[in-house]
């Protein structure tokens, strides 16, 4: 990422979000993956 000058990565697709996480995730949701730092989630409401 950072030879691309990408500062972070959203993934949103339920397989990318489970893979990120280690474990399934039953609701709509996004990771943050920054360059740098901790892993975030974000939940969505319907």
């Amino acid at each position: 990422m950072e030879a691309e000058g990408i500062n972070a990565l959203v993934a949103t697709r339920l397989m990318s979000v489970c893979y990120v996480f280690g474990a399934f995730i039953p609701y709509r949701a996004a990771a943050l993956i920054p360059l740098e730092g901790d892993v975030e989630i974000f939940s969505f409401d319907h």
